[in-house]
């Protein structure tokens, strides 16, 4: 079972929040082209006359959208990238994948008798990671990784949050009062998902580990406020409000893309405040965050991994 099946099974997905698994020992570092990206972006947008005042409000957030950025504010939802933003290998290989699933669904590869065209095809063991099953997604999975020259995810591991963060030898992560599980991946890429019952609220923390290619994306109000604000820890960070009623919080470390998502859980999903978003930001250890995501290989993250699964399966 894929990790995407694996989830939908749990009832874990979340306005489409797809996993796949994962496993990748960084061997560099990236150089961070947020800089460059955001004047590129910038140029392009003042350059095209039907854009309106509120589409050239602050690019950094808007560079993370997968679909075409609105003109006006709409109260539409927008597929955002959770592991990079235009202009990095990620983003480019996410939103190509993405693309490329919705010109061939799976439709086109059964065969009238229930059939398959696998026959004579050997899968890299990473395949049904990404929902991979035929030979043609095969091999433009395949094509995507060497172009954007990224490497696959080939494994995790779910435990609780306290487990994961121990095995990425971080401490804990997230606020006071929180509490749930998540995944971890060979590489150390991260997906936690913890709730605050007594607050009706939930945090989504997903560190997505630079020069691997993943599938994980999310959804965001293409209407949005963003500011920086800096956490006790000196870090500054991206912090958003959408026109969901969600919060978004963005951090990019020499590693990692680190993306955090804030939401009310109560039924009327009521918006997350300013100064609620920054008291959440204000109680995530990013400075752990970046010491750990500084583009070092940590080869224990995949013992960690294994120790994990192993637990999981004697638990289970």
């Amino acid at each position: 079972m894929n990790g995407k099946l694996f989830l939908e099974a749990m009832g874990r997905v979340d306005d489409r929040y797809y996993m796949e698994a994962a496993a990748y020992q960084s061997k560099r570092s990236r150089p961070v082209l947020r800089l460059t990206v955001r004047l590129a972006v910038a140029a392009a947008l003042l350059a095209a006359c039907t854009v309106t005042a509120w589409a050239v409000y602050q690019a950094a957030f808007r560079d993370y959208f997968l679909d075409p950025v609105p003109t006006e504010p709409a109260p539409s939802a927008v597929r955002l990238s959770m592991v990079g933003y235009q202009g990095t290998p990620e983003y480019l290989a996410l939103q190509e994948w993405l693309d490329w699933q919705e010109e061939h669904p799976v439709e086109n590869y059964l065969a009238p008798d229930g059939g398959d065209d696998n026959a004579d095809y050997a899968w890299p063991d990473y395949h049904p990671f990404y929902g991979a099953y035929y030979t043609e997604q095969g091999r433009a999975l395949d094509a995507i990784l060497e172009k954007y020259d990224l490497e696959p995810h080939r494994n995790m591991a779910s435990a609780s949050a306290e487990d994961v963060c121990a095995a990425l030898g971080t401490g804990p992560l997230l606020p006071a009062g929180f509490s749930g599980g998540g995944y971890l991946y060979d590489d150390g890429t991260v997906d936690l998902q913890v709730y605050n019952e007594k607050a009706g609220c939930g945090l989504t923390l997903f560190a997505a580990v630079k020069g691997t290619l993943t599938d994980i994306y999310g959804f965001t109000g293409a209407d949005y406020e963003e500011w920086s604000h800096t956490v006790p820890t000196g870090q500054t960070v991206d912090l958003v409000l959408d026109g969901r009623g969600q919060g978004i919080v963005l951090f990019e470390t020499a590693g990692a893309y680190i993306y955090v998502r804030a939401y009310h859980d109560f039924p009327d999903r009521s918006p997350v405040t300013r100064d609620e978003l920054e008291a959440l930001a204000d109680g995530i250890n990013f400075a752990a965050l970046e010491d750990r995501f500084d583009a070092s290989a940590h080869p224990e993250t995949a013992r960690a991994v294994a120790a994990l699964r192993e637990k999981m399966d004697k638990e289970g």
